[in-house]
Order: C-alpha cells, then structure tokens, then sequence
C-alpha cells in the first residue's frame, strides 16, 4: 500500500511534465493484467514481481487521473484587459500579508471594467496595494491596477522559480500592481471569519504591548503572521534562522516537544494529551488557512514519531498526509516549496534526529540532557541537514553560522511563545496588566533580533553555491535516504541482539531450576 500511494504522489508529478489519455489508459490496463496474473502464480516470487509492478502501475495512473481532472480556468476572455488599467471587483479570499509598507490581497474576482466594457470573470488576482487601509477576509471590493499575468523569476546563476504556477496552486492567474482599493461590502464564511477575528485581536494586544519590530517578530513566531520588514528578514535568513518567523510544521514542532517535556515532569499521562491540544490552539490561531493545517499535521505526526518510538507507524501516517495534501491539491507537488520543506523536515526530524542525538552522546557530551537541550538541539541539527540539500537547490545561499545561531535562540523559543501568549492574553485587561508577561517577552524578542543581526554581519556568513541540477538533488536525497534507512537498520538489529542476550540468562535460569527440580524429585 505503501508503494501504491508514493507513485501515485510520482504520477501526478510526472503528469504535470506530460499527460495524456493513451498513456493513462496504458498503465492503468498494464496494471490490472499485471494484477490479474498475479492471482494465477502460487510462487511467492513471480506473485510478488507482479503485484509489484501492477502496484506501480495502477498508482501512476491514479495520479495522472488526479492531475487530468483538474479543471483549469479559461483565461483567454482576459486577454484584452492584459497590460491595461482596469478595475475589478470580487471578494478577498484570505487574510492580507502585509510588511508594513505594502499588502498582497487575494481578490476572488467576479468581473472585469475597462473603461464602458464589463466582463464577468471568475479568477484569482493577487493584489499590491499599500498597507493601510487594511483589508479582510470577506470584504467585497473594488481595485484599480495594471492586470498583469505572472512571470517566472530568472536569477543570474540560472536558477529560475516557476512563479506563475507557484500563484496557480492558489488559483491565482493575475496580478495587480500600484492598486487603490476600497471596500463595497462584507461576505465570505462566517466560522472563518471568526478564526480571523481571533488572530486580528491577538496582534493588536501584541502591539499595545510591546513595540516593533519586537511586536512583528511575536506575531512571525506565534501565528505566522508575515509582518517584519524586508531588512530584518533579509537578516533572519542568512542567520539561518527564518524557520521560526514562518508558520512550518518545524516551528510548531519545537513547541509542542517542549510543551511535551515540561507537562511530563508534572504527569506523563496528560503530556501527550497537552502537547496535541497546544497544535490545535496553533492552528486555530493562526486562523486554520491551508498552510497552518498542514504544519498542525506535520508537526502531530513528527511528535508521534519522536516520542512514542513507532517511527515506522508515523511515517506511514506522515505518507498519507502527504498523499491526501497532494491528491487534494496536486500542484503542491511540484510547486509549492514551502510544501516541500515541511515534509523534508518532519522526516529529518523523525529519522534524521535520532541519529544526530546518537552521535552528541559520543561526541558532545557536554550539551545536557538537562530541559531537553540535547533533545532540541539534535531535532534543530537534524532538520537542518535534511532541508540543507534543498534550499541550496532552490536558493543557493549556505548559512554558514546557521546552527550556533539556532543553539542560542531556540532553546528559548517555547518560552517566548508562553509568554508572547500571556502577554496578548494579559493585553485584553489592559496595557499595564500585559507589561507583567510582556517585558521578559521583549527581552527574549531582542535575543532573538540581536543573534540575528550579529550572525549576518560575520565574514562568510552566507556563501552562495552555484546551480546545482534538480537530477543532482534527486540523487542526492537517494542515497542519503538509503545511508539513514542503513543505519535504522543497522540500529535495530543491535537492539535484537541485545535482547536475546538478555533473555538467554533467564532462559538458563530457567533450565537449571527444572533440572533441580527433576533430582529432587
């Protein structure tokens, strides 16, 4: 079952390269014969050399189904209002990002105006416009811009982003630059609009309390809300330490951990318990969006897998989610890097991290055991190496300094959010009430600002490594994939063999105490 759902994951990225009913028919009709003569075989080799291949088969064609049902929206009726100054009107679709200077809305359209000509038109078209007024999920409204369709970024070392399919995964075909917008009117869902509401009005407790951009960098590590300037970011990234500013199934991993191992001091029985509803709060923080579901999920099933010790059970979990997201969504295969990350990572956390942690006893046995430091810092390292590969494909930037400045930021991390969290919650009383949680926050926010700020100023601190292939990276994880699945392995048969060994005295035991019997007797 395994198989059958990893080439169906494969089958929809193979599709998006080439689709078409003949071949899909092809896999799908080789797959019930090599299924059907599967049944004729008694031998236990050619049965499983056919059930195999029909496995492959069957799962290819399922994925290239998925990916030719997708329902592709016309835009040839847009055609005209291309490069024009038109406007639109439609209803915002999610919350705004906003740095402050400017937002991106996404604008569910409804129709198209230029000049005395209006065409219904039913889209998506992410609009910039500057940062105030804010706008809402659910306002109707009307923007005025330059249409414009998406262009793919082209960097000097080759390296390309296929933008104009990472806004498709949304549903988004067009753009819309130096917009005015304004509101006409209110709608969309109300049970989502209320999860907004709740973000909306933590994030103005935050920044009744504390000031900017310490109030930015709480609301990047709380909900994932994207608020800090470009500057700050910029630094954040060549620190290596931008997965805390993002919603990531990472982030709310390290929280969760740590909510884990403080709760089990006090009663082990409710720490898992705990730890799953501090997930949930998470998400529904954050407002519950498609990408805070996914990290919710991710973060779940990489908890499961560290903690509980069935490793194998949570990977097959974390294959379904996988599965379902892409069966769901399909382009995220292919198009969503962000996607891409959250499971590379979970995997390192759950495969990659006890391996790391197996070493530190070996070799840095100074890092204590003491409020789960070495714990943190081999999930950190071991995370890191496993997204290392990918963000070097994708970007090309190599933080150099990126684990010291993990070691001295995220221990505090779980810490921060507790108090950020009381400190928003304390706000609602009263500004002065929310300065009692609110100033070892601050301090905590301005650890975290200075480590960055300092590590980004180094020599070397991001190196830039040149293109490197996609079939490279392929490899690569390949045979890193299978050195770490060696080890596991490896580790498991030592464990085997320690408990025979365990068990061969008792057995002994055992014998000498029926042959007493037998004498006596």
């Amino acid at each position: 079952m395994l198989l059958f759902f990893i080439f169906s994951i494969i089958g929809i990225a193979l599709s998006f390269i080439h689709a078409s009913f003949a071949s899909l028919f092809s896999f799908l009709f080789l797959g019930i014969i090599f299924l059907l003569c599967s049944k004729k075989y008694s031998d236990s080799a050619e049965r499983q050399i056919y059930m195999f291949l029909a496995i492959i088969l069957i799962g290819l064609s399922l994925g290239q189904a998925r990916v030719m049902l997708i329902s592709y929206p016309d835009i040839s009726p847009s055609t005209s209002f291309v490069e024009q100054k038109i406007t639109i009107r439609g209803v915002v679709g999610r919350e705004p990002v906003s740095d402050g200077e400017f937002q991106n809305v996404l604008v569910r359209t409804r129709e198209f105006v230029l000049a005395s000509t209006t065409q219904p038109f039913i889209t998506g078209v992410l609009v910039k416009t500057p940062a105030f007024p804010e706008f809402r999920y659910g306002d109707v409204v009307e923007a005025r811009g330059t249409l414009r369709v998406p262009r793919n970024i082209e960097n000097e070392d080759g390296r390309t982003f296929d933008y104009q399919m990472y806004l498709f995964k949304d549903f988004i075909t067009h753009t819309l630059s130096s917009a005015s917008v304004k509101m006409v009117g209110e709608e969309g869902n109300p049970v989502l609009k209320y999860l907004f509401g709740i973000k909306r009005h933590f994030l103005s407790s935050i920044r009744s309390v504390i000031p900017e951009p310490e109030a930015g960098l709480l609301a990047g590590i709380l909900l994932g809300t994207d608020t800090l300037q470009k500057s700050i970011k910029d630094e954040f990234r060549v620190a290596g330490l931008s997965h805390i500013i993002v919603l990531s199934g990472y982030n709310i991993t390290i929280v969760a951990e740590s909510l884990l191992k403080m709760v089990s001091l006090v009663s082990m029985r409710f720490a898992f318990g705990f730890s799953f509803v501090g997930v949930i709060l998470f998400v529904l923080m954050a407002g519950a969006g498609a990408s805070a579901v996914r990290a919710g999920v991710m973060a779940s099933i990489a908890l499961i897998g560290r903690n509980v010790g069935k490793t194998y059970n949570a990977s097959r979990a974390l294959l379904l989610a996988v599965w379902g997201m892409s069966m769901w969504n399909p382009f995220i295969v292919l198009y969503d890097p962000s996607f891409h990350l959250s499971v590379i990572a979970t995997y390192g956390i759950m495969y990659v991290s006890p391996i790391v942690e197996i070493f530190m006893e070996k070799y840095a046995s100074f890092l204590t055991k003491r409020f789960g430091l070495r714990e943190l810092s081999a999930t950190t390292l071991g995370a890191q190496l496993s997204v290392l590969p990918y963000i070097l494909y994708m970007s090309g930037n190599f933080g150099i300094y990126a684990f010291p400045a993990n070691f001295f930021v995220l221990p505090f991390v779980p810490l921060t959010m507790l108090l950020g969290f009381l400190t928003a919650l304390f706000g609602f009383v009263s500004r002065f009430v929310g300065l009692i949680p609110g100033i070892p926050t601050y301090i905590l926010l301005w650890w975290d600002l200075f480590i960055a700020r300092l590590v980004s100023k180094l020599p070397y601190a991001n190196i830039h490594i040149p293109y490197i292939p996609l079939s490279l990276l392929i490899i690569f994880y390949l045979i890193f994939g299978f050195f770490v699945y060696r080890f596991h392995k490896r580790q498991t048969e030592k464990q085997n063999q320690k408990q025979s060994i365990e068990q061969k005295p008792s057995d002994t035991n055992l014998m000498r105490s029926g042959d007493e019997s037998i004498v006596s007797y």
